[in-house]
């Protein structure tokens, strides 16, 4: 018998917050067994937060 997914729960763990965005998006785009550009299709962000988010040392 196969697992309700909608149950499941995931975490991920990394030392930096891009790390932890990286293996976010890896860890969706898998299950959902979807390409990372088809996820973000359409998404908008407020660059400057996602640029300090992604390189920490800007």
């Amino acid at each position: 018998m196969r697992p309700d997914r909608s149950l499941e729960q995931s975490q991920v763990v990394a030392p930096t917050e891009r790390e932890v965005l990286r293996l976010a998006l890896d860890l969706v785009t898998g299950r959902l067994e979807i390409t990372e550009a088809k996820l973000l299709d359409g998404a908008t962000v407020h660059t400057e937060e996602l640029r300090a988010a992604l390189d920490p040392d800007r």
